[in-house]
């Protein structure tokens, strides 16, 4: 009975680092979104920035 109990303890032992390493790997994921979401704006916004303050002296800017 003993063998069972801790054979069923290092299951869930093992069970709680695959829990904890999909918890990680979801947590990674949504940083890298979020990282991605905000150079795509910075990188819109810088060049919405630059198109609008350069077309007035800039009359070939494309």
């Amino acid at each position: 009975m003993a063998i069972l109990v801790e054979a069923m303890a290092r299951e869930l032992e093992h069970l709680a680092m695959e829990v904890k390493a999909l918890q990680v790997g979801a947590a990674y994921r949504v940083m890298e979104a979020m990282v991605k979401a905000e150079f795509v704006a910075i990188c819109s916004f810088s060049d919405v920035a630059f198109t609008h303050l350069y077309s007035d002296w800039m009359p070939f800017y494309p």
